[in-house]
């Protein structure tokens, strides 16, 4: 099987399933259950059938660095500046985030010993621990070890509550402070919005910083390496201040990065409730980012640069800047909103990133929270996502686009593809409000797939579509101009969600889950193969995935998430589908096919998406009740299932002891 046939429709997939220990079953339910007692025995109490934490053996969600690097795209942002050697005048040059320091993890051997209190100092190291006074007082500038001196385990806190005082930096100097394994710096209350400029704080692994309030990094620096964690109620990065995140970093409130070239870089995990950029922020993700809430951004001199996953719930860009770029994966789990004014800035998708988000507003007629909280109202303006080869913005719900600018036949407002291979923009249902110069500008090499798009016409003279560069209707495939789907595939990569039949390029650490499930006919000693169906589950946000079915083995009408099996392998009910099943049985091999989904919960690791199968002209639930016989399981994406007739204990010998047993290692 070397492809796989795309089809991308909706469906729910909501299970009334519930952990009753036995109680509510149907008749064909129940004997099934008696069946596999009989067969395998009476399975632990607390046995979840790999559907619990952990339970599956799958791929962490969190991703690090090194899962994108092969992946990301390359483009660099711009910076704004004054170029003395031209009389001042503001130019753009490219711009290169800081790279992570190293990370000392001990004191030297020639370091003196911190008592406590004040004292200033004319460079040297010095060295402190659990045992220095809670008064600490350092100015002048030296390079400061806070190091842990007892023998227990576990970290030990330092918190000095009579006073932290770490700066009046000498002119032209620093202060390093080397915070080493198994120490817990706590900054106090009182004194964590006095941290010092010029003053810079190295995180070891096995360190971790704490403060119970708002930590404000003005020209103040923080370095944070692997495992590390970083717990505070918010965070402000300004004034050159700078947060250099590798490990785990949970703001429980929001991140504000503003003015004097700010920066937030993130190598590790980083979770807020919001992120806001101001005045000339900037920040730089390379691995996980997830915000519960906004994503702000409004400077025409901020730079954000994704090059990893990046999760927000909503995302706002209401400025025009040259540098908002995503080189990976964006995650949007409710609305994407643009309005950048009559500039020249965009959102830009080098080659092979992905956007996924439910609803997109382009232009106006939307409201969003700008930097202070406050609802600000748009009613029509220019938006432009430019593409690379084979970057995809995907919109799961509606997109709504209302360029309506005056500038649209030259900047091309829109979406545009600006790379040497073609780009696509789909989405379920495309929508026009609001009547101007045109809705929107498709240019260059771009594919539009949708569902359903608003169709052409005008207001005034002026069309509701522009194309440009070679654009033309003959790329927009919906009802109303062409039929079917582009013709191009974008595999799915942990940079994007993929599109179109897929030739390759995926293996099954792309997956998150892989359901083997038994349709209920199996007997007490008959082929209980649980490859009725199979198939694998990639998690596209909290509450949508692609489904990949892999195998159909059973003979019976079946569903997945409401979708005929059978039908969309093209097959018949009476064929068994890539189980090896012999030709002369009914065995065939087909595909794979993938197909969306939504209303799902990510944290029950498919246990929600209903398999429904029909027998005797009921359709009844396959289910997976805690501590009851099982009809699917989930498993590892690289889980071998078993071939037709074959049952699952000859395969694996420990399926028994682990039905009696979940901690049972019963595959590899």
């Amino acid at each position: 099987m070397t492809s796989m046939v795309a089809v991308f429709v909706m469906g729910m997939a909501t299970s009334c399933s519930h952990d009753d220990g036995g109680s509510g079953y149907d008749a064909l339910q129940s004997s099934y259950i008696t069946a596999f007692n009989n067969t395998f025995g009476q399975p632990a109490e607390d046995q979840d059938w790999g559907f619990g934490t952990g339970g599956t053996n799958t791929r962490g969600m969190t991703r690090s660095m090194a899962d994108y690097a092969d992946h990301k795209g390359s483009m660099q942002p711009v910076e704004w500046y004054q170029d003395s050697n031209d009389g001042w005048k503001w130019k753009t040059r490219v711009y290169t985030f800081p790279s992570a320091p190293e990370f000392p993890t001990d004191k030297p051997s020639n370091a003196e010993y911190y008592a406590g209190g004040y004292k200033s100092f004319n460079g040297g190291t010095i060295w402190m621990d659990e045992n220095t006074s809670k008064h600490v007082e350092v100015q002048g500038y030296c390079d400061m070890y806070v190091v842990k001196s007892g023998t227990g385990s576990g970290n030990v806190t330092i918190e000095s509550t009579s006073k932290w005082y770490v700066g009046n930096v000498a002119y032209g100097q620093k202060i390093r402070v080397f915070v080493c394994p198994g120490v817990t710096l706590k900054i106090p209350t009182n004194d964590a919005g006095n941290l010092q400029s010029k003053v810079e704080y190295y995180f070891a692994p096995g360190s971790s910083l704490i403060c119970d309030t708002r930590l404000p990094l003005n020209d103040t620096r923080i370095y944070m390496a692997t495992s590390t964690t970083t717990t505070v109620p918010e965070l402000e990065v300004n004034n050159g201040g700078i947060f250099y995140n590798m490990g785990t970093a949970n703001i429980a409130g929001k991140i504000t990065v503003e003015n004097g070239n700010s920066i937030i870089v993130n190598d590790g995990e980083l979770n807020a409730t919001s992120l806001q950029t101001k005045g000339s922020g900037r920040v730089e993700n390379n691995a996980e980012v997830t915000i519960s809430d906004y994503t702000i951004i409004n400077s025409n001199y901020n730079i954000w640069v994704n090059n990893g996953h990046y999760k927000t719930k909503y995302f706002a860009y209401t400025a025009t800047s040259s540098s908002v770029i995503n080189n990976c994966f964006l995650e949007v789990e409710e609305n994407f909103m643009m309005n950048i004014a009559d500039g020249s800035g965009s959102f830009k998708i080098d080659a092979g990133g992905g956007v996924l988000t439910k609803n997109f507003y382009g232009g106006g007629r939307f409201t969003a929270k700008d930097n202070n909280n406050n609802d600000v109202t748009f009613n029509g303006g220019p938006f432009k996502i430019e593409m690379g080869s084979k970057a995809l913005f995907k919109v799961t719900g509606t997109a709504s686009l209302n360029a309506l600018a005056s500038g649209i036949a030259t900047a091309h407002y829109g979406f545009e593809g600006v790379g040497s291979d073609y780009a696509v923009f789909q989405a379920d249902k495309v929508i026009k409000e609001g009547l101007g110069e045109g809705n929107v500008a498709y240019s260059g090499r771009l594919y539009v797939s949708a569902g359903e798009h608003f169709a052409q016409g005008y207001s005034g003279q002026y069309p509701f579509i522009h194309y440009y560069d070679g654009c033309s209707e003959q790329n927009v495939y919906a009802p109303g101009f062409q039929s079917g789907t582009p013709a191009i595939t974008i595999n799915p990569s942990p940079c994007n969600p993929g599109f179109g039949g897929i030739s390759g390029g995926r293996g099954p650490e792309d997956y998150d889950v892989r359901i083997i499930a038994e349709d209920l006919t199996a007997k007490q000693g008959s082929d209980f193969d649980f490859n009725d169906v199979v198939f694998d589950v990639n998690y596209t946000s909290a509450t949508s995935a692609t489904i990949t079915l892999r195998a159909a083995g059973g003979t019976l009408p079946l569903t997945v998430a409401g979708h005929d099996v059978h039908s969309l392998f093209n097959a018949a009910e009476k064929e068994m589908i890539n189980t090896n099943a012999p030709a002369r049985d009914g065995g065939v091999e087909r595909d794979p096919v993938s197909f969306d989904i939504t209303g799902i919960d990510r944290d029950l690791r498919g246990k929600d998406i209903v398999i429904l199968v029909k027998k005797d002209d009921k359709w009844v639930e396959l289910m997976a009740n805690k501590g009851v016989a099982a009809a699917k399981i989930a498993v590892k994406p690289t889980f071998q299932w078993c071939d037709e007739y074959v049952n699952i204990e000859s395969v694996y010998p420990k399926f028994k002891e682990w039905v009696k047993n979940k901690d049972v290692v019963w595959y590899e």
